[in-house]
């Protein structure tokens, strides 16, 4: 979700209207939180969970939602395994809701590890978080595939020129190498 885009939409909107019952919520767990500033990672969590919260008010205003973040384990599957765990439980402390993990093949087999269920959703929108970072390194707003209320925040908050900055660091970097 570097951005999250109208892919990621979907598949909210998919479990809200063929998943979720009345009094079900939603918890959606951002990755990566302890990486930011980079091209593949240019968001902060927070930064990101406030382009969630200005999508999520509005599609999902009939159920309750929460946002967490999962930290990389560096291919340590075990330790992202418990980190998740743990953040379920943290949200669901009185056992009331059943987690169903939904996601791609990768989150499907983590959920299989961690022995929780899943689901996979079908995909109808295929966008990928690289093609809208690289529209926005090109100020191309018309042409990056997120949510309108999360290209306002882009604006906004200046992401082109965010990302020009990430992109002029690395670059520097590698060429110093």
């Amino acid at each position: 979700m570097q951005p999250p885009t109208i892919g990621h939409e979907s598949i909210w909107l998919y479990a809200r209207d063929n998943l979720m019952h009345e009094g079900d919520k939603l918890l959606i767990i951002s990755g990566s939180a302890n990486e930011s500033r980079t091209f593949r990672n240019p968001f902060t969590v927070e930064e990101r969970h406030q382009m969630l919260k200005s999508v999520l008010d509005e599609d999902m205003k009939d159920f309750d939602y929460e946002l967490d973040s999962i930290n990389d384990s560096d291919n340590n599957y075990n330790a992202w395994i418990r980190d998740l765990k743990r953040i379920i439980k943290e949200h669901n402390h009185k056992n009331e809701y059943r987690p169903v993990i939904i996601g791609h093949d990768d989150i499907r087999t983590y959920a299989r590890k961690a022995e929780l269920p899943s689901h996979v959703i079908p995909v109808k929108i295929r966008t990928h978080g690289t093609r809208a970072r690289l529209e926005l390194l090109e100020g191309d707003f018309d042409k990056v595939r997120c949510p309108e209320p999360v290209k306002e925040w882009l604006k906004k908050h200046n992401a082109t020129r965010l990302i020009q900055k990430i992109c002029e660091k690395e670059l520097l970097k590698e060429m110093a190498e």
